[in-house]
């Protein structure tokens, strides 16, 4: 009889990859990336035949997804403001990059 306790390493990699896509949000291109990995990596948790941390892959997928809207916000807002760029908005658009950096 085969002993199901060892990790389910993709769940905790899901889990893990979610959470580091949260924090480098505003690098959205990184944080995308991370945050499909998270995905997919949740899914394929799920469907592994270890049941064990069954949790932290439907956390992993939740939180990838989470992360998947908040890099395209990011996205959307970075080229919204870069294309705003002119003579005379300019200090604006470095006042609104500067808030970017520090969320």
């Amino acid at each position: 009889m085969q002993d199901n306790r060892g990790t389910n390493g993709k769940a905790v990699a899901s889990l893990a990859m979610a959470c580091v896509s949260m924090a480098c949000c505003v690098q959205w291109s990184v944080s995308l990336l991370l945050a499909v990995l998270a995905i997919v990596f949740g899914i394929l948790g799920l469907r592994d035949e270890n049941p064990n941390q069954e949790d932290a892959a439907i956390a992993g997928i939740v939180v990838g997804v989470v992360g998947v809207v908040m890099a395209i916000l990011v996205a959307v807002l970075v080229i919204r403001v870069t294309h705003n760029f002119s003579a005379e908005n300019l200090e604006e658009s470095v006042t609104a990059l500067n808030c970017l950096a520090f969320m």
